[in-house]
C-alpha cells in the first residue's frame, strides 16, 4: 500500500479496494498525526487478511447503489401499498446498517493501531501533542459510532412506516 500527497480537500483517506493512502497537506498538526497515523493503522489490516476488512470491502459494491435503490423501494411500496416492495427496500438498506456495524472495530481498531504508532515514532513528545492525538483519533471512532447509530435508528424507522402502513 503506497502514500500520495492529494491536491484535493480531504485530510486523509483510505479509500477499500483503491490504495494508496491519500493525505491533504494542508492540515494542523494534531489532525495530520492523528489522521495519518490512523489511516496507516489499516495498512496492518489490509496485509494481516483482516476478516472485517474483507468482509467490509466485499460489501463496499452493494452499499454503493443500496442507498438509492433501498429509498426509491421503500418509498414506491409505502405510496402504493406493496409492503413486500418496501420490505425489500428495508432489506437493501439493511446492508448499509451492517456495514456501518463492521466498521465500527475496523476503525477503532485503526485508530488504537495509529495511536501506538504515534508513541513508537517519538510523535507526541509534549502532553499537548498526546491530548491532541488522542482527542482526533477517539472523534474518528465517534464519526463511525454515529453513523450506525443513526443508520440503525433510521432502519428501525422504515420498518415502523411499513408496519404501521400494513
Amino acid at each position: 500500500m503506497g502514500l500520495e500527497n492529494w491536491k484535493h480537500q480531504l485530510t486523509h483517506s483510505s479509500v477499500p479496494n483503491r490504495p494508496p493512502l491519500r493525505f491533504h497537506r494542508k492540515t494542523s498538526q494534531h489532525c495530520c498525526h492523528g489522521g495519518r497515523s490512523h489511516e496507516l493503522g489499516h495498512v496492518p489490516q489490509h496485509q494481516q487478511g483482516s476478516a472485517l476488512i474483507q468482509i467490509r470491502n466485499f460489501l463496499v459494491p452493494a452499499v454503493t447503489f443500496s442507498p438509492q435503490i433501498s429509498y426509491a423501494l421503500i418509498i414506491f411500496g409505502l405510496i402504493f401499498q406493496l409492503t413486500g416492495l418496501a420490505y425489500t427496500g428495508i432489506a437493501l438498506f439493511g446492508l448499509m446498517v451492517i456495514f456501518s456495524i463492521i466498521t465500527l472495530p475496523i476503525e477503532f481498531d485503526a485508530s488504537r493501531r495509529g495511536l501506538k504508532l504515534l508513541e513508537q515514532a517519538g510523535l507526541m513528545q509534549t502532553d499537548a501533542d498526546r491530548t491532541g492525538s488522542r482527542a482526533v483519533l477517539r472523534a474518528a471512532g465517534s464519526t463511525y459510532l454515529a453513523a450506525a447509530i443513526t443508520a440503525l435508528l433510521q432502519l428501525l424507522y422504515y420498518l415502523s412506516l411499513v408496519n404501521r402502513n400494513r
